[in-house]
């Protein structure tokens, strides 16, 4: 019992004893290697500034994290078909131009190639062109990740972005794209969303929306269901017309050019736009 009183009471009397001002300076000069605060504070303050630059947030998932995408480019990227068009009209030297990336020396021919293509089609059908050499450059995206040339990946993207916007703008000019033209500018868009999504899921590059180009898409595609309204149909007809709707309703466009094909199909021949 005594020993226990005795014990407390030197406890009691190491709780009195206050630190001296030396030995706190002394921690403190040890603890940050002799940094003043003002000085530690302030270098941290310019590292929060810092902003990663763009080629690094690419890389971050594949370098930094040890990361590798799961599929190889034969399997994540769809291939647009119209893409052997394109190919065809550069001649053989737009063969290994396709495949330049920025700052190859091939690259503006491929430029160049691009841009007379387009300006050699009819204005219905360069939209549709437009969407194919986009989705060529997320190939060249794709490309420049596995080659790890990440510098050259913005230019890519913003080229990409630029024909995207062009095609939106041809789309735009069209008054009323027949059902031929604008199924083929449907299906190119279908193939570029879906790798557009996979780039961007596997790969962690930033695409940016494609709202202009779904809207004038989302345009044409009522009117072409408008061409419907006054038409006569037959009470089982017009169950297809209704359910045609909620599917251009719900964007189910696969669905809508099988409905308008139907319908066209019971038209008379005087009726068809």
């Amino acid at each position: 019992m005594r020993s226990d009183i005795q014990l407390i009471k030197k406890i009691t009397e190491l709780k009195a004893i206050k630190p001296r001002n030396e030995w706190v300076i002394l921690m403190k000069k040890n603890i940050l290697a002799g940094e003043p605060n003002a000085q530690l504070i302030k270098k941290i303050v310019g590292l929060k500034a810092i902003k990663p630059r763009e080629e690094w947030v690419v890389l971050t998932k594949k370098n930094v994290l040890g990361w590798e995408p799961k599929f190889g480019l034969s399997f994540i990227f769809k291939p647009a078909f119209a893409s052997l068009v394109v190919i065809c009209m550069l001649g053989g030297i737009g063969v290994f131009a396709k495949s330049s990336l920025p700052g190859d020396l091939l690259y503006p021919v491929k430029r160049v190639g691009e841009k007379v293509v387009v300006s050699l089609m009819p204005e219905k059908s360069r939209s549709n062109i437009q969407l194919t050499i986009a989705n060529d450059k997320l190939e060249n995206i794709v490309k420049a990740v596995e080659t790890n040339q990440p510098k050259k990946i913005i230019p890519i993207v913003k080229e990409y972005q630029a024909n995207v916007s062009e095609a939106a703008q041809n789309l735009k000019k069209v008054a009323k794209a027949d059902i031929k033209d604008i199924k083929e500018i449907v299906q190119t868009n279908q193939t570029l969303e879906e790798n557009k999504k996979k780039i961007e899921e596997v790969y962690g590059v930033l695409l940016g929306d494609n709202k202009d180009l779904n809207e004038e898409i989302d345009r044409e595609m009522n009117d072409l269901v408008e061409t419907f309204n006054n038409a006569t149909f037959s009470q089982s007809q017009q169950a297809i017309l209704d359910q045609l709707k909620e599917d251009l309703k719900n964007k189910n466009y696969p669905e809508v050019f099988d409905k308008i094909e139907l319908l066209l199909q019971a038209l008379p021949s005087n009726q068809e736009k």
